[in-house]
């Protein structure tokens, strides 16, 4: 949140937008990089002796497939409603 607060009220203003592009492509690797590394921290962060422990009975597979399945519903309610006509025009 601080990068996106400091790119927007920041870096756009002072530079313009076309040498923070430029910035940006040069430093899409390292971005990379690091998103990759963070998930590798959090795994091994991960006590996974105590999320099996979790697991005996089922119940938070079960309440994953029904929140994904209410996700799954919203995107199509949100997809028909955007796209069918009913919010907005269908394009020709």
């Amino acid at each position: 949140m601080a990068a996106s607060l400091l790119l927007s009220f920041l870096l756009v203003p002072t530079l313009g937008q076309e040498q923070v592009s430029e910035i940006l492509k040069v430093t899409k690797g390292l971005r990379g990089w690091w998103f990759a590394l963070a998930f590798v921290a959090i795994g091994l962060e991960s006590n996974f002796r105590q999320l099996a422990s979790q697991l005996v009975g089922g119940k938070p597979i079960w309440l994953y497939i029904t929140g994904q399945s209410f996700n799954v519903l919203l995107a199509f309610l949100a997809a028909y409603l955007a796209f069918g006509g009913i919010l907005f025009d269908r394009p020709l």
